[in-house]
C-alpha cells in the first residue's frame, strides 16, 4: 500500500509501505473511504510547526472498520 509521508518541510513522498494489520487486542483496522486534509497538514507540510520528519501525513477520515482485535467488545460510548 502507499502512503503519504512528511520528510522534512516541503518534502512529502508517497512511500510503499507494508499493509497494516491488528498488533494489540485493542486495535481496530479502519478501511478510508473518504479523506480530507486538515487545515494543520498545510502548516505542518511547510515545516512550521517544526516537527522532525519522517511520519505518515493525514488524520481526517470517514472508514469503515473491518477488523479488530480480540480485546475489542463495541464502539466507544
Amino acid at each position: 500500500m502507499r502512503q503519504l509521508t512528511y520528510v522534512s518541510p516541503r518534502v512529502l513522498e508517497w512511500r510503499d509501505v507494508r499493509a497494516p494489520r491488528l498488533e494489540h487486542d485493542g486495535d481496530a483496522l479502519v478501511r478510508p473511504i473518504a479523506v480530507t486534509r486538515c487545515d494543520l497538514d498545510l502548516f505542518i507540510a511547510n515545516g512550521a510547526l517544526g516537527l522532525p520528519g519522517p511520519f505518515a501525513m493525514g488524520h481526517e477520515t470517514f472508514g469503515e472498520v473491518i477488523d479488530v482485535g480480540d480485546g475489542v467488545r463495541g464502539a466507544p460510548r
